[in-house]
């Protein structure tokens, strides 16, 4: 390759790199060869007028030729829960007749190969403290007509538990931690919700720690204003699950992930569609979704990649890959090496069949405990998932929101 070849090789990446970041992707991924990057090759952004600065770990002398899978993608991690073990009865695998549909992201793919990878991505903000205000008359008013308008399924509760309040967003999802006035009765909340522009409500990420003190997570800039929500469920078919699984169900239609069939049945072993396991992971990280439009949705924001067939089955290893897309979209930085990953998973015995991108976002959630294997040395990654296992891997993706902050 000529010296020519190789800037406008340069040129092109950079020019690609960057059309990601402007097109709306809030974190930039990029897997490197420790011993073949640049430090150089990504500064001269830290110094412009573009989005956060990169970080740049142990990055050497950056050679286009010396690459091989360089991989871009926005890494959505969403912790989600996941019913590991004997606890439901599995669904059958479903390998093979022309394999998984990938939902990783595009790869350039210079020629020499590589072992070793180096992540780089966004700069992450810290906890942020953010005032809250009281809401006027008039806002109270359409938050009680957006409540009484909400579509109230079969075994489900949604009642308001508390005064709206009003804040000031200006770092999209960033974890903030509300500085309720006096005066501001809040009790018995089991998430927040966003009044939306339609007079909609659209439950966002949510957590009250030990101290009471209570946690958002708003994907966009602006004034808000939040509803402290209650929400009950009473599904008539999971009691014969074990307890944990059961306290799952409940925490993941208390956090509005899940609601039913509408006739307060659960329906805790049937397997999940892609549909329906995007809907729910959408709804864990605060993106408004409807079920019809669930797929759409699921493929703007980067969690499902184009021709994901929607009433698929969805296998584990693609909930992992769906959960890794997931975090990605709400800006989660996510870092790992090639080598980590083999670490990680070294105990499982049944991978080979996976990509080494596959592998990166397995291993990703098992690092954070969403994904814990079914016993024996096993991931299974090949089985389809139940809407039980689902629920609970949506629930340990909310946790994670807030725990890697």
């Amino acid at each position: 390759m000529s010296d020519n070849e190789k800037l406008e090789d340069k040129s092109k990446l950079k020019k690609s790199l960057l059309a990601g970041v402007l097109a709306g992707a809030v974190s930039l991924n990029v897997i490197l060869p420790t011993a073949a990057a640049s430090a150089e090759y990504f500064a001269e952004r830290s110094n412009s007028d573009e989005p956060e600065a990169l970080i740049v770990n142990e990055l050497e002398e950056f050679n286009v030729d010396s690459v091989s899978n360089l991989v871009v993608f926005n890494e959505m991690m969403m912790p989600s829960s996941e019913v590991d073990g004997d606890d439901e009865e599995a669904a059958p695998p479903r390998r093979g007749g022309g394999g998984r549909a990938s939902m990783a992201a595009t790869q350039v793919t210079p020629e020499v190969p590589v072992t070793e990878y180096q992540r780089v991505t966004l700069a992450q903000l810290p906890i942020k403290n953010v005032e809250a205000t009281s809401v006027n008359e008039e806002v109270a008013r359409a938050v009680a007509e957006a409540i009484a308008a909400m579509v109230v399924v079969g075994g489900i509760t949604i009642t308001q538990a508390g005064d709206a309040i009003s804040i000031s967003i200006d770092n999209a999802n960033i974890v903030k931690m509300l500085d309720i006035p006096d005066g501001v009765n809040i009790s018995g909340m089991t998430t927040m919700a966003i009044l939306n522009d339609d007079g909609t409500l659209t439950p966002i990420p949510t957590q009250i720690d030990v101290a009471g003190n209570i946690k958002v997570i708003v994907g966009f800039v602006g004034d808000v204003v939040l509803v402290p929500l209650n929400i009950t469920a009473n599904f008539t078919d999971i009691g014969f699950l074990v307890q944990h699984v059961q306290d799952e169900i409940n925490r993941a239609a208390a956090l509005n992930i899940v609601q039913g069939d509408g006739s307060g049945i659960f329906n805790p072993t049937a397997t999940v569609t892609n549909q329906e396991a995007a809907t729910m992971f959408l709804r864990t990280i605060g993106i408004p979704v409807d079920f019809a439009t669930a797929m759409t949705t699921a493929r703007e924001q980067g969690l499902l990649a184009a021709g994901t067939p929607a009433q698929a089955p969805m296998m584990r290893i693609e909930a992992a890959q769906l959960i890794v897309n997931a975090l990605s979209a709400t800006g989660m930085e996510l870092r790992m090496t090639f080598s980590e990953a083999e670490a990680l998973l070294e105990a499982f015995t049944d991978l080979d069949g996976l990509t080494d991108e596959e592998k990166i976002a397995l291993a990703v959630t098992v690092q954070h405990g969403i994904f814990q294997g079914v016993g024996s040395g096993l991931m299974n990654p090949d089985e389809t998932l139940q809407r039980s296992q689902v629920a609970s891997l949506a629930v340990r993706l909310h946790s994670m929101l807030f725990e890697v902050q």
